[in-house]
């Protein structure tokens, strides 16, 4: 994995570049509807370079509308909290729709939950999590100046993986997240997770066919851009077409991301094109 792999999932972040338009079915429920070309044009959806997270940055950016339209008001900040829990069914790249239900606010925390379907109404996937609303200086503490970049380094065996990277402030998805105060969007830094996560597997004599899980997901500091970070991924399980993880990022010493990751996994000489596009 580099920076620039894990940018990739959101070089092309506009807020709903890829959704048609959101409509308020009922208080707290928006159901918007997926561009054709999303998932060809944001990410081919191939392992291991590309098993994006992306159905969590469409499901907070869904939830923020609900929200905004709930209060008729408009706030200047938002971002994902946590997650609790994202599991990826079969047939994602068919996902046409999203659907999301807001839950329970505590001050400026907001729970939601999100469900992807194929045209057909199949679920494609789901997201537990909540978001953070509020004033402009909730992230301006994040952005301030920051030292010269260091080398990115990784190490990787069967069962750790440890990856420090740059996070280049010339990337165009900085420039709505947000225009006054940037940080780092948690979606990418999930996206991190995971990729360093899939670094084992490799390690390992696995193939990756995708992401299968996230849970437990919490957002405890927010990352600004230039930052050098540290990603921490260490084996928890390992299951025939599963291997799972717990993984850490740290920003300054301090850890900024906690969460469990799940990949899809098989061995070499397992049939990949046969279900590659099935994930």
């Amino acid at each position: 994995m580099s920076s620039i792999m894990a940018a990739d999932v959101l070089r092309h972040r506009r807020p709903f570049l890829f959704i048609d338009y959101v409509t308020m079915r009922s208080q707290g429920c928006a159901v918007a509807d997926l561009a054709p070309e999303l998932w060809t044009k944001v990410t081919p959806w191939r392992a291991p370079e590309a098993m994006s997270a992306l159905p969590i940055e469409l499901a907070a950016q869904v939830a923020g509308v609900a929200l905004r339209t709930r209060w008729s008001t408009a706030f200047s900040a938002g971002f994902l909290a946590a997650v609790s829990s994202y599991r990826v069914f079969s047939g994602l790249h068919e996902a046409t729709q999203i659907e999301v239900n807001l839950g329970k606010s505590a001050g400026a925390y907001h729970a939601f939950e999100a469900v992807l379907t194929a045209s057909t109404g199949a679920p494609c996937a789901e997201v537990f999590g909540s978001i953070f609303l509020g004033a402009s200086d909730a992230t301006s503490a994040a952005s301030k100046q920051l030292a010269a970049p260091t080398p990115a380094s990784t190490h990787a065996t069967a069962e750790a993986a440890q990856e420090s990277c740059w996070l280049d402030p010339a990337q165009s998805f900085y420039a709505g997240h947000f225009p006054e105060a940037p940080i780092t969007p948690g979606v990418l830094l999930l996206e991190m997770a995971a990729q360093v996560s899939s670094s084992i597997a490799q390690a390992e004599g696995q193939r990756v066919l995708g992401l299968a899980e996230v849970t437990n997901a919490v957002f405890q500091r927010l990352v600004p851009p230039g930052a050098m970070v540290e990603v921490r991924a260490r084996l928890q399980a390992s299951n025939v077409g599963r291997r799972n993880y717990a993984v850490s990022l740290f920003f300054e010493g301090a850890r900024a991301l906690r969460a469990r990751v799940a990949l899809r996994t098989a061995n070499d000489d397992f049939d990949f094109d046969g279900v590659k596009n099935a994930i």
